[in-house]
Formats: C-alpha cells, structure tokens, sequence
C-alpha cells in the first residue's frame, strides 16, 4: 500500500514557546505545511514492513522524519510517552494497531485525550482492554462516542466505571446495545442514573435482566416509562417485586 497527503495547519503563539533547552519561539503568527509519503509492504509476506517520510514547515523552521514500523516497534515506554502531540497526532492506524499493549500503556493521561477519534477508533479491541482504568478516564466524550461496538464489547468492568456521566450519555444506541450482560450488571447506580430515556429505551431484553434491584431502582421514573410492552415481560418477577 502506498499513500500520500498534503495538510496546511495555522498556530497563534501568545506566549514564547520553548522548544528545546535555551530556545524559544517568540509570539506570533505560524503557518505550517506538511507533506508525507508512505509505503506498507504485505504483511502475509515472510518479509514486511512499513516505511513513512514526512517533511514539513516547522514554526520559522523545517522539520524532517523517517518512521520505518521497526522504529516504532523499538520505542520504550519512556520514549512513547515522550512523544509530543504533534507527532502523536500524525501517527496512521496502522502505526497506531502495531504498538504493543506495554507500549500503550506507556501513553499518559495527557497525550490520550489528544489522539483523533479516527485514531481512537483505528485501535483494535484487545488494545482497548489493555488500557487501564485511569487511561479510559481521561477519554473525551468525542473519543468516547466513536468507539465502535467490538471495542465497547471489549470494556472490563473498571473500564466501564471509570467512564462519566458525560461519556455515557453521549454512547448512541448501537453502543448501548453492544454491551454485555455482564457490562450492564458492572454499571454502578450512578451511571444508570445518567443513562437518557432513549438510551434505556434501547436496552435489549437480556441487558433488562441482568439489571439488579438496585440498579432497576436507579433508573429515573420517566425513563422506565419509555419501555416497551415487550422489554416489561421480559422483567424477572423478582425485579418487578423489588420495584420500589
């Protein structure tokens, strides 16, 4: 496979910005063009690989890069949680699903929230469930909402927990009903709580009677008045009689 693009960026500094040891760039106006070539060999072959060039405007500078799939694959957990936005930010899918779970986890709080959500969404499903609790936490609603149905699948149960009340309220119906059974018992009251009335009104009949009698209790009045004829028989007479 081979690829190209062309990007123009523009950066209003309003404040000196330091960018190495002694050397700052001064306040102003920067317009930055980059350009990138690249070429990914089959990976069915014995033999393959991934070589990326990018040259590109850098501030009142230029800035140059050759990022082969072995370079990558070498980086340390401290080099990879080094790396600068920029530079995070024009990592391909396919260099992003070539890191390691180590490696991934060497992503800090601040540099996760940074990735696009076509990046977030290019990671795959065992890479989601390596990130730890504190690392899902730190997801933007937009990350959150772009996650696709093998990946929500995915989620362990402090995953979940770890998610706000902002992020769940943003999930669309398919991802709601991507979830487990045993993803719906793990939600705590709260976030049921949060849930929308269109969102429960989704639930399928198997995610109802997994709900425990506290979580059932949770959900708001107006939203237990959203449900079908259909979604209310599948009810377990023990949660009906647990109704407060």
């Amino acid at each position: 496979e081979m690829g190209a693009y062309y990007t123009q960026n523009f950066e209003r500094l309003r404040r000196p910005f330091a960018v190495s040891r002694g050397v700052a760039l001064p306040v102003g106006d920067y317009n930055f063009n980059e350009s990138k070539v690249w070429y990914y060999s089959n990976n069915s072959k014995k033999i393959s690989g991934k070589l990326e060039y990018l040259w590109a405007s850098f501030y009142s500078g230029d800035r140059k890069e050759i990022t082969s799939s072995a370079q990558l694959a070498a980086l340390t957990q401290e080099q990879l949680g080094a790396v600068e936005s920029r530079d995070l930010q024009a990592l391909t899918s396919t260099q992003l699903q070539g890191l390691s779970t180590y490696q991934l986890a060497a992503l800090t709080t601040d540099q996760l929230p940074l990735l696009t959500s076509a990046q977030v969404r290019s990671l795959t499903s065992v890479q989601i469930a390596s990130l730890s609790a504190e690392q899902v936490q730190t997801l933007t609603t937009a990350q959150v909402a772009t996650l696709t149905s093998d990946q929500m699948r995915e989620l362990t149960s402090d995953q979940l927990n770890a998610l706000e009340s902002r992020d769940l309220q943003v999930l669309t119906t398919g991802q709601v009903q991507s979830l487990t059974t045993v993803q719906v018992a793990a939600l705590s009251t709260d976030q049921i709580q949060t849930l929308t009335s269109s969102q429960v009104a989704k639930l399928g009949t198997d995610q109802l009677r997994a709900l425990t009698s506290d979580q059932l209790n949770a959900v708001e009045s107006g939203d237990l008045q959203v449900l079908s004829s259909t979604q209310l028989r599948s009810l377990t007479t023990s949660q009906i009689a647990d109704l407060s």
